[in-house]
């Protein structure tokens, strides 16, 4: 904590002589604490523990010199508090995480210059930097009701040398610029007394950090956000409760100013352009079918900046997407095109004030325009459907992935006074459901443009990666074929008697079971590690596994219980790649972090881990970095799931100029072992998957050649038409 007052003493802790001719009590307001306790010590601090009841951004715009300071020296910071948080706290805190585990990483914040405060941009700039750590703090079950509320801090220099303190003050503006409070401060410089002090508070707040008090639960800062344990609070007075300077939900004045217009070094492809120009003749409605990784988002954006450019009055913008990483994704992308959307997701207090002053905004002339984004799931519940009954101005509704709104509910959702309508997808027809893919065209209007993964793979510029198909046939099981017989026929009778609509409700359960016997078929696993030995040294390797589970040889793993039968097949697949290939590798699953996911995603990316083996959580919207080899060993004849997967192996990254998949296709039982029903059944199931399978090969690089593979099983299931 060397400032300017400070003395060096034999490299020893030196301690600022102001602060050691203060009582051992510090007391009063209007910025005593602020200039006696933070400003003098952090900025010289290496480390900076603090553990408070409340937490506000407004501390980083108040005391913004020392902390910024402190972080552009490397210092490090770690922060322990309850989730009672202000609006503008929690977004910056959520902001911070999300450029953690996704980037791109910022540069580090000047004082001013744009719209959000200092503060805020220092604070996302130090999670998104790891250099600064939180964690929440929450009573456990047995004080329900209470409040983390203990306030210790804890600076420490780079030679160890230490001030702590302690008292009312929690870590906010209105505790270090306006409330009288009083704190306690404790120097290694000092005292025995002193020193025994820091030496508990340090105890403490490592204890605390550890989640090992009783009584308290700690939660990491991802998985807080990930459980939705956050209060956003109203303040009761100026600075609201126990002097925590609680900043308002967001007010109509506070919404960002929105300004759009294209990116300056953007440049669409023609084909982008040609899809915006076809949304624009179809009078704004209508459906891109763009393949996955051809860029549907920029080219939507493109499309809202012509509208914007085109049209006076005010314009509102709704981003929809199912899932809450896509609304993330929407609102960083926006944010190159000049837009600020509201986050309409996780709790209507976080954004439904701030929404309906921003429509008014704009039926009022105030305001130009207004952008919001928001999850599927939020969007066709209550709170957001009410906020369109207030749309008296011009409205785009933009839907990513928009064969997801094709359900029941979803389509009743739809507002009937919006005009413009812009549907996105490489799949926008529902697979099976005509009446979910009728309703949908019916209010987004017909596909006004087909960008698929032909174009893509055949574009100059290339948009994704050419590809080798490698077909490789699995022998089922004696067990395994005797109950995809079974199960065939029962399946077969029950649509004998029933309207196809009923039998496949009647049928699920079956269906269910005779797709996780295919996708589990023991005979996988001997097949994976035939073809993935040649590249055991090699990374950038995605395996798809089922979900269920699978037969397995004992002897091949050390680790199994004696007399066990079956593991789950990423269990087993991981195993054998992991312990008997030798291989880096490491699950993805729907379980996995955030922090685990990024922690994943660059090791894969550099090359640390050579394998993730994942089951479905990769099927929509997440991206893996640099695939070039991929094995299927679990596939669903949805094509939806399939061309998903597909284009998120051939998306282009840095020195990938071809990519490789290995598709695991089950040889199923010849006709004479069926009855006339289950051959029906199984001969559907088959051409189901036959389809997908020669759709991969005849867009392969190789596709003579994966033929050639494929044409005897097509033979024996009567399907050389495919």
């Amino acid at each position: 904590m060397r400032s300017s007052t400070q003395m060096i003493c034999s490299g020893s802790w030196v301690v600022n002589p102001l602060t050691r001719r203060l009582p051992p009590a510090i007391r009063g307001s209007e910025g005593r604490l602020l200039r006696l306790v933070l400003d003098e010590h952090l900025s010289g601090a290496s480390r900076f523990a603090r553990a408070v009841g409340f937490f506000s951004v407004g501390v980083l715009d108040l005391a913004y010199p020392s902390y910024a300071r402190f972080f552009k020296n490397g210092g490090q910071a770690r922060f322990i508090f309850s989730p009672h948080v202000s609006q503008k706290t929690l977004q910056g805190l959520v902001e911070g995480v999300q450029r953690y585990w996704t980037g791109p990483r910022l540069d580090f914040p000047a004082p001013g210059g744009l719209p959000t405060s200092p503060g805020f941009r220092l604070l996302v700039w130090a999670l998104s930097r790891g250099a600064m750590q939180c964690k929440i703090a929450l009573p456990s079950q047995s004080l329900v009701g209470g409040l983390y509320h203990e306030k210790i801090g804890l600076f420490v220099d780079s030679d160890g040398s230490s001030v702590a303190y302690e008292g009312s003050a929690n870590e906010t503006a209105a505790a270090y610029r306006d409330n009288f409070e009083r704190v306690r401060v404790y120097s290694s410089d000092g005292s025995d007394t002193e020193r025994s002090a820091i030496s508990e508070i340090t105890r403490e707040f490592e204890a605390t950090w550890r989640d090992e008090v009783e009584g308290l639960k700690v939660l990491s800062l991802e998985r807080a956000l990930r459980e939705d344990v956050f209060v956003v609070d109203q303040p009761t007075s100026r600075d609201g409760r126990d002097g925590h300077d609680i900043e308002p939900t967001v007010t109509s004045n506070e919404i960002e100013p929105e300004y759009v217009r294209m990116p300056p070094e953007l440049v669409l492809r023609d084909y982008q352009v040609d899809a915006v120009d076809a949304w624009w003749s179809s009078r704004g409605a209508g459906v891109l079918s763009m393949a996955t990784g051809s860029g549907k988002t920029l080219t939507a954006l493109a499309a809202v900046a012509r509208l914007r450019s085109a049209v006076d009055g005010g314009l509102i913008v709704i981003f929809v997407a199912p899932l809450l990483h896509l609304v993330d994704q929407w609102i960083d992308s926006a944010r190159d095109f000049g837009l600020e959307p509201i986050r309409c997701a996780e709790g209507r207090d976080r954004w439904l004030d701030a929404a309906r002053a921003g429509i008014s905004q704009v039926n009022a002339g105030e305001r130009q325009t207004l952008s919001l984004a928001v999850s599927n799931a939020t969007f066709v519940g209550p709170a957001f459907q009410s906020l369109l009954g207030h749309l008296r101005s011009r409205t785009l509704l933009v839907a990513d992935e928009v064969h997801n709104l094709g359900a029941r509910n979803a389509l009743d959702a739809l507002p009937a006074r919006v005009a413009l309508r812009l549907g996105l997808s490489a799949t926008p027809e529902r697979w099976r459901d005509e009446e979910g893919s009728a309703g949908l065209f019916e209010y987004f209007g017909p596909v006004v443009f087909e960008f698929g993964l032909k174009e893509a793979l055949e574009h100059e510029p290339p948009v994704l990666t050419p590809y080798r198909y490698y077909p490789v046939p699995v022998t089922l099981q004696e067990a395994e074929v005797e109950e995809f017989i079974d199960l065939s026929d029962r399946i077969g009778r029950i649509y004998a008697l029933n309207s196809e609509q009923d039998a496949e409700e009647r049928a699920f359960t079956l269906l269910l079971r005779r797709a996780r016997l295919l996708g589990n078929a023991q005979g996988k696993t001997a097949a994976l590690r035939a073809a993935i030995r040649p590249f055991v040294s090699e990374g950038h390797i995605l395996v798809y596994v089922g979900d269920g589970s699978i037969a397995y040889d004992s002897d091949l793993d050390d680790g199994a219980d004696e007399g066990a039968a079956f593991l789950r097949q990423i269990d087993l697949v991981t195993q054998t790649l992991g312990n008997e290939l030798g291989m880096r590798v490491a699950r993805y699953t729907a379980e996995t972090s955030p922090e685990q996911r990024r922690r994943l995603t660059e090791e894969f990316r550099r090359g640390g881990i050579q394998a993730l083996v994942a089951i479905r959580c990769l099927d929509e919207g997440v991206d893996i970095p640099a695939v070039r080899r991929a094995f299927i060993l679990a596939s669903s004849t949805n094509p939806r799931q399939f061309i998903q997967r597909r284009g998120r192996i051939l998306r282009r990254s840095e020195g990938k100029t071809r990519s490789e998949i290995f598709d695991f296709i089950p040889v199923l039982p010849a006709e004479d072992r069926f009855t006339p029903h289950g051959w029906k059944a199984a001969r559907t199931l088959a051409n189901r998957e036959m389809a997908r399978v020669t759709e991969f090969a005849d867009l392969a690089v190789n596709g003579a050649q994966a033929r050639l593979a494929l044409e005897p099983l097509l033979a024996d299931l009567g399907l050389s038409h495919l």
